[in-house]
């Protein structure tokens, strides 16, 4: 697994392109893919809000994403960094926040390489 991050529109998924050479076909975005299709997607973009979607209908997001981690171990995950910033004065969102914090570390230990994209470019943080 490869994990990538940074905040919002900073070019993770243009970094990831330029990287393997894959293309927006191999991808799926998790606003409104089926669960079922993480299992086998190359580039799983916008990891944070299928965080949001479990947590709206009261799923365990750890459960899911341990095995996410088991069963495509091989995947390129981006995740937006949520955690800067104002926190936020709703229950939920500060829930959806803390988790997304949490899974990105649970998939950032099983990642063999882990990248922070910044203004485009990609630091590599481990790996």
């Amino acid at each position: 697994m490869i994990l990538v991050t940074g905040g919002i529109f900073q070019g993770q998924l243009e970094f990831v392109l330029n990287k393997t050479g894959m293309t927006k076909d191999q991808m799926v975005d998790c606003e409104t893919c089926s669960l079922e299709a993480l299992k086998t997607a190359k580039i799983i973009l916008d990891y944070h809000k299928i965080v949001k979607r479990l947590l709206k209908n009261s799923q365990d997001v750890y459960e899911f994403t341990n095995r996410l981690i088991n069963n495509n171990p091989e995947a390129i995950v981006l995740v937006d960094e949520v955690g800067c910033g104002v926190v936020p004065a709703s229950p939920f969102d500060r829930e959806y926040r803390e988790t997304v914090g949490r899974v990105s570390c649970e998939l950032a230990k099983a990642s063999t390489e882990v990248y922070r994209v910044f203004c485009g470019i990609g630091t590599k943080i481990k790996g």
